[in-house]
């Protein structure tokens, strides 16, 4: 898939030549390369999957970033930014269509995590990719590839946001609420405790 290569090297060139062209053109492409994630041909895969990776370390610069965190701020605003785009693109791969290509995917949202600054913490699209990935634990689809790659995921968000922030949107819940509905062992079982862990393991670099 030569010419997948030469895709992703002449973005990488563009975005370095003229960033906010790159940006403003890279999405559709992004969405499209997604596709052939679903080839039955490992080799289509694996080169898809790197152009797909080397269109986030070329495009996710700190200018654009930022430009999408001050428009996703705008009252008046229409539509998402290139970078929101892309991270939508990103959770949409989580859905159980791509579940051969998880531990593929999971690894470019840790790119993504370590490329984005604590600003964009607030951007609904990047809140929406955290919750997926919150969902993602709960699924029966999971082999163990997966799961230790959604757990770097998950860490590696909690290195970059911090665990606070992290934890406003998946909260441990290991406290019963004596007047719930549900009994505490129900309570118990629906809570987080699985995050303990990455929180033992991540926390200690966060801020």
């Amino acid at each position: 898939m030569s010419w997948l290569g030469a895709l992703a090297s002449g973005y990488a060139k563009l975005a370095r030549a003229d960033p906010l062209r790159a940006s403003k053109s890279v999405a559709p492409v992004f969405i499209k390369v997604r596709e052939m994630l679903l080839s039955p041909k490992p080799e289509v895969v694996a080169a898809a999957a790197e152009t797909l990776a080397s269109f986030v370390r070329s495009c996710f610069t700190p200018s654009l970033v930022q430009s999408a965190v001050l428009d996703s701020k705008a009252a008046d605003r229409a539509s998402q930014t290139p970078i929101e785009i892309m991270i939508s693109a990103l959770e949409e791969l989580l859905s159980l269509r791509f579940h051969r290509q998880w531990p593929t995917v999971l690894k470019a949202i840790q790119v993504v995590f370590r490329l984005l600054p604590l600003s964009t913490f607030e951007l609904p699209a990047l809140q929406k990719l955290l919750k997926s990935l919150d969902s993602l634990h709960h699924t029966n689809e999971l082999d163990d590839e997966s799961q230790q790659e959604l757990d770097n995921a998950l860490g590696v968000a909690i290195e970059s946001f911090g665990p606070e922030r992290v934890l406003s949107l998946m909260p441990l819940d290991i406290v019963p609420d004596l007047d719930a509905p549900q009994g505490i062992n129900e309570q118990l079982l629906q809570a987080r405790t699985w995050l303990l862990s990455i929180l033992k393991r991540y926390v200690k670099c966060s801020q």
